[in-house]
């Protein structure tokens, strides 16, 4: 789990150059963080 958020961190750092998939890509990395978080709550 903690690879995983740690490369889609980089990924959204690199978000700036690329505007078009923006939205998708963000409603995406916004459900699986939350996911994330959610999990490292519980353990």
């Amino acid at each position: 789990m903690i690879k995983i958020h740690s490369r889609l961190i980089l990924n959204k750092n690199d978000l700036p150059r690329k505007k078009n998939n923006q939205n998708l890509f963000n409603s995406i990395y916004f459900q699986i963080l939350m996911t994330e978080i959610i999990d490292m709550f519980k353990t």
